[in-house]
C-alpha cells in the first residue's frame, strides 16, 4: 500500500514539521489524527460489508480494503508512537452515522451504498494527502 510510505515521508521531511527537539507539528498532529480516524473506519465498514456484501465485488472490496487499512493502520500508529502523537483512532459521528445507515441496508442496496461510500471515503483521503502536499497548513 503506497498511503503509509507517503504519510511516513509527510511527517518526516514537511517543511512544517519542527526540529525532532519540539516535537511534531499541530499540522502533523492533525493530518495524523484524520488519517487514523479515517483508516479505523474504513476497516469498520469493511468488517460490516464482509458480513453483509451479497455481491463478489462487494466482497472482494471490503475483504482486500480490511487488509489494508489494517496494516497501514498498524503503521501510522508506529508512525505516530515514535513522533510522540497521541492518536485516537475511533470513528467520528459522521462516521458513526454512515455505518448506521450501511447496516440498516441489505442485499444490493447495501453493496451499492458500501462501494458508494468507499468511493467517497478514498476521494475524501486523496484530498487530504493533497492538502497536506500542497497547502501543509490547511491540515
Amino acid at each position: 500500500m503506497l498511503a503509509t510510505p507517503f504519510i511516513a515521508m509527510l511527517l518526516f521531511v514537511s517543511p512544517q514539521t519542527p526540529a525532532p527537539s519540539t516535537g511534531p507539528s499541530i499540522e502533523d498532529q492533525t493530518f495524523v489524527a484524520k488519517a487514523a480516524k479515517d483508516g479505523q473506519a474504513e476497516v469498520e465498514l469493511a468488517t460490516l460489508a464482509q458480513k453483509k456484501a451479497t455481491s463478489e465485488p462487494a466482497r472482494t472490496l471490503a475483504s482486500q480494503l480490511r487488509t489494508d487499512h489494517e496494516r497501514a493502520n498498524a503503521e501510522l500508529m508506529e508512525i505516530a508512537r515514535r513522533k510522540g502523537i497521541n492518536v485516537d483512532p475511533s470513528s467520528t459521528s459522521a462516521q458513526q452515522q454512515v455505518a448506521s445507515k450501511l447496516a440498516n441496508l441489505s442485499g444490493a442496496d447495501f453493496d451499492r451504498a458500501y462501494i458508494g461510500e468507499m468511493v467517497q471515503a478514498h476521494q475524501r483521503a486523496v484530498q487530504l494527502f493533497e492538502d497536506v502536499c500542497v497547502h501543509p497548513r490547511v491540515v
